[in-house]
């Protein structure tokens, strides 16, 4: 049985890691949201420079950690969310620059920023610079990059848009 644990890895301590591991975790994703504190606040919305700061830290501990510690033990893929209001094509390259310096072979996936939530009109990303993100990704050494874009997963539901599409109205019935 396989056991999942996908994480923004903002607080994914070395110490939470290796809990998860001897708990029966086999599967890791952590995101790597930036290269830089800046972009991290932009993306996160984090305001406090100091605890942007720490956040994005251990999560670049915590990747470094599942690699030195976890290669061939946990199956682990870091996904990095990309969405060009959100982060450039440049901090897609320096996280890839950084991520290849750790080890070239680790599996990476690109994943498309899907609107949703307070960012809804946001649009969609397009193919080629989607396309763009990852070549720059394999251009700054990494081996294996996947991508998760729109098509391969549907955008999240805001949780009134999932309760009206749950929840019968009136007297509808479910026939």
């Amino acid at each position: 049985m396989a056991i999942q644990v996908d994480t923004n890895a903002s607080i994914l301590t070395k110490d939470y890691i290796d809990e998860l591991y001897y708990c029966g975790v086999t599967h890791i994703s952590p995101d790597i949201k930036a290269a830089s504190v800046e972009s991290f606040m932009s993306i996160t919305g984090v305001e406090d420079r100091q605890l942007a700061q720490f956040y994005l830290d251990t999560s670049w501990e915590a990747v470094k950690h599942i690699i030195n510690e976890y290669t061939g033990k946990l199956f682990y893929v870091v996904a990095i969310p990309y969405h060009p209001r959100l982060n450039s094509l440049e901090e897609v390259h320096k996280i890839g620059q950084r991520l290849a310096s750790l080890n070239r072979d680790i599996d990476v996936n690109l994943v498309e920023y899907h609107p949703a939530f307070k960012a809804r009109g946001i649009p969609r990303v397009s193919k080629e610079l989607v396309q763009m993100a990852v070549n720059l990704l394999y251009d700054a050494g990494l081996r294996n990059v996947w991508l998760q874009g729109s098509e391969d997963a549907p955008s999240p539901l805001a949780p009134e848009d999932l309760i009206d599409n749950l929840c019968l109205k009136g007297g509808e019935s479910m026939s």
